[in-house]
């Protein structure tokens, strides 16, 4: 969860809240050395940078859900229904954005991508998030930026990770594909093999039988083992 949604998670009690906060304001400087001036909170009260109010209009009745990059759970937000936000922009379209390119291809072949997207929020505040045209998916990350460049590169980063782990994902079911796919020819010859063992001619296939047998089995192992997570 990021550091915005805990101030106003009610589910931690208040007084850890406000101690969270104010902690947060007496590090700020160590955490942020390069923060311009106007950017730096003059009280603990400004370390949330927007209200709960804020925060629930700025997502409204978005489906909620979490991404997880380098093994961190981030809470997100999600539509598969096109822009949510009425000023909602892709980050390489934005006037001076340090992105050049349309997105990071989900596929190992190219064509599909995942596309940063920002939007826009009330008093110069942003989200960053991205959009998938594999079907649609528009993900927007719940920490508020108050920087657009920071929020453009954020955006570019979600972009990119999610990318990274489609392909990776695409690769292991292909992988995994490939597994099952022999180990269905393994089973007809298998099938042929028993079919015929008993008769003299063939008593050789037994052992191939045996072997196999064998095969599959490892092969199976493999698909439990280290393929779990792939749904074929």
């Amino acid at each position: 969860m990021s550091e915005t949604l805990r101030y106003f998670n009610l589910s931690i009690p208040a007084p850890v809240r406000l101690q969270m906060m104010r902690e947060a304001f007496a590090n700020h400087a160590k955490r942020y050395p390069y923060c311009p001036e106007y950017l730096k909170p003059k009280s603990w009260r400004d370390i949330r940078g927007t209200t709960y109010k804020n925060l629930a209009s700025y997502v409204g009745t978005l489906a909620r859900g979490f991404n997880t990059i380098d093994g961190c759970k981030h809470d997100v937000a999600y539509t598969f229904c096109g822009p949510y936000f009425r000023r909602e922009y892709y980050i390489d379209e934005l006037p001076d954005s340090p992105i050049d390119h349309r997105g990071w291809y989900t596929n190992i072949c190219g064509g599909n991508t995942a596309r940063g997207i920002v939007a826009m929020l009330p008093r110069g505040r942003f989200l960053a998030g991205y959009e998938w045209s594999d079907n649609g998916e528009r993900v927007y990350f719940l920490t508020v930026e108050t920087d657009l460049r920071d929020a453009i590169r954020a955006a570019d980063y979600y972009a990119e990770q999610f990318a990274e782990s489609e392909r990776e994902y695409q690769q292991r079911y292909n992988e995994a594909w490939e597994i099952a796919s022999t180990i269905e020819s393994n089973m007809k010859r298998l099938r042929e093999c028993l079919a015929l063992r008993n008769n003299p001619c063939f008593a050789k296939l037994r052992n191939e039988a045996r072997e196999i047998i064998g095969r599959i089995r490892d092969m199976r192992k493999t698909l439990r083992m280290e393929y779990a997570d792939i749904d074929l």
